[in-house]
Formats: structure tokens, C-alpha cells, sequence
């Protein structure tokens, strides 16, 4: 069986910040694609064994100024196994760790060589964007990028 979330509470000197766990990994925050019914946690430590319970952050702080990579498999029943189907304009919400939601749509796929790693270093010019990454075969990965929409 799946444990439930858990919170925990830790004192600060300026703030009460509380830290969600899943499954016994610290949570960084929630992905959610409407169109497809995918809403997963995202873990904020990436390996192996997160990665076989949802996605996790490769590089980047979610919700802040900048790239923030995502990667997660893309087996069946796994949140990014829906990346395949995914459209330029589908939108895509993140809510980091402090409750910031915000809305993404997505507006480049792309299928890249194993050895590129050059769409997670890339400048946004000062816009908040997320790349979602999974397999796409033994020597290709499959590339999602969203920007910030305006509400």
C-alpha cells in the first residue's frame, strides 16, 4: 500500500515553514496537467528510487525566475508518460513548496540526443519556464518546455 503525505513542521527564525513528505522523500511541490488528469508530487531530491514514485527537480527552483528542469520515466501509470501526447498550449500548474501556484503552456517538443544537455542551462530572458524530460528511446530523450502565462 502507499503511505499517506505527511507534513512535518520545523521552526525558523523568521517563518513556520511546514515540509511534505511522499513515501518517505521530501516534496518540493505538485505538478498538475489538466488535460491529461496527471497530479503528482515532485520530489526535490532526484534518484532512483523517486523517480520510481513520480518526478523530480534535476535543476532549478520551481516557480522561480529561469529554467527549472523536471525529469521523470515514461512508462505507463507514471506522470510523465503522458508527455508523448502533450500539445503546444496545453497548460501545465505548478504549486512549489510555498502554495505558489503558477500556470505554464507549453510551447516546444522535441526529441534530443542522450548526450544534450544544453536545453536545461538555457536563457530565459528573465521568464520563469519548466523543462519536463523522459526517455524517449535507448539514445534519445523526449524534451517538453512551458513558459509562464499571464492570468
Amino acid at each position: 500500500t502507499i503511505p499517506e503525505n505527511t507534513t512535518t513542521s520545523e521552526a525558523t527564525e523568521e517563518s513556520k515553514n511546514e515540509i511534505e513528505y511522499y513515501q518517505g522523500y521530501e516534496v518540493a511541490g505538485h505538478l498538475k496537467i489538466p488535460k491529461y488528469k496527471i497530479d503528482a508530487p515532485i520530489f526535490k531530491s532526484m534518484n532512483m528510487q523517486t523517480l520510481n514514485i513520480s518526478v523530480g527537480v534535476a535543476y532549478g527552483t520551481l516557480n522561480e525566475v529561469g529554467n527549472t528542469t523536471i525529469f521523470g520515466h515514461g512508462y505507463e501509470n507514471y506522470p510523465f508518460s503522458v508527455l508523448g501526447n502533450i500539445k503546444i498550449g496545453d497548460k501545465v500548474i505548478i504549486t512549489d513548496s510555498n502554495k505558489k501556484e503558477i500556470t505554464y503552456e507549453v510551447y516546444d517538443k522535441q526529441v534530443i540526443s542522450n548526450n544534450d544537455a544544453s536545453y536545461m542551462l538555457r536563457d530565459t530572458a528573465g521568464a520563469r519556464e519548466i523543462t519536463m524530460q523522459t526517455g524517449h528511446s535507448d539514445s534519445k530523450r523526449l524534451i517538453v518546455s512551458a513558459k509562464e502565462v499571464s492570468k
